[in-house]
């Protein structure tokens, strides 16, 4: 389609955007440390929120559209919509934050560093959790639909999933190969993860998190390696990311055999141009936030 309305007002390279959930407003972050609100219809700037810290490599509306969130660092910032800094909330993580989210209702948040989980409470500023991993976090980390659990995936190939509900002790389960770089929700009882080659679906119980059934759904050959997996808000369709493509597929057909569908679709004849000497996506940890031009 056409360009709508062209946004400039920065010099240094912009790191992240995002809409507000009602879609009227689009929020930016940059190298030079300004978080700037502005108006979608006309690209006007409506607020500049520049106590960041530092350069911004994430900014993020929350579900309810009241807050505004920024990454910088080892720092959570966070504001009102209407421009007031909640201070409270901008403590440092233990280590550079490379992934934050907030869940569901918009009252907590969740980031991660290296090797460790932190739950914040928006409105103290408490940190209600700080969770340690036994090895390398290389996923995002998410909440369930519900608020009651995260999931993050490791280095070791495992899903590691954790009620904030109880006390219980953190379910880590090895299911990949190859290190995670994507996990999701389908729903408060279902995760699926991705590596390079493989998706994973499974089953938690219920009532104590533990492990239900496992489906393995094996990719295309390393050479046509995949990137990422998620689903749609309505859990009907599934995307997979494959280089410089991306393949859509529908989760159910008729008769609902959803695993079936997308074992189709992981097969080699359902890429295009697969075997056509595409580059492959090499391994390894996803990549920290971007750092600032050098001097």
């Amino acid at each position: 389609g056409s360009i709508v309305t062209t946004i400039s007002g920065y010099s240094d390279p912009i790191t992240s955007m995002a809409f507000s959930p009602d879609g009227k407003r689009i929020l930016s972050g940059s190298w030079d440390g300004r978080v700037v609100v502005w108006d979608a219809a006309t690209g006007k700037a409506v607020m500049t929120l520049s106590d960041s810290g530092g350069y911004v490599w994430l900014v993020a509306y929350s579900p309810t559209g009241e807050h505004i969130l920024a990454v910088s660092g080892a720092r959570l910032k966070v504001w009102s919509t209407s421009g007031e800094y909640l201070a409270k909330l901008s403590q440092s993580t233990p280590g550079p934050i490379r992934g934050a989210a907030w869940s569901p209702d918009g009252r907590r948040i969740a980031c991660r560093t290296r090797d460790k989980v932190g739950i914040y409470d928006v409105a103290t500023g408490e940190a209600l959790r700080v969770l340690s991993a036994t090895t390398m976090i290389t996923s995002e980390v998410v909440f369930d639909p519900k608020g009651r659990r995260i999931v993050w995936g490791d280095w070791n190939g495992s899903i590691n999933v954790q009620d904030l509900e109880s006390s219980s002790q953190c379910l880590t389960v090895r299911l990949h190969r190859n290190s995670i770089h994507s996990v999701a929700f389908r729903n408060d009882r279902e995760v699926v993860s991705a590596d390079l080659t493989m998706v994973s679906v499974c089953r938690l119980d219920a009532i104590d998190n533990r492990l239900g059934q496992v489906v393995h759904l094996d990719g295309p050959p390393s050479e046509s390696r995949f990137v990422a997996a998620a689903f749609s808000s309505d859990h009907k369709q599934v995307v997979f990311a494959r280089s410089n493509k991306l393949c859509i597929q529908d989760v159910e057909d008729a008769k609902g055999k959803e695993l079936s569908i997308l074992g189709q679709l992981l097969s080699d004849s359902a890429w295009p141009g697969h075997g056509a000497g595409g580059a492959g996506i090499g391994g390894g940890a996803c990549p920290g936030p971007p750092g600032p031009p050098g001097p």
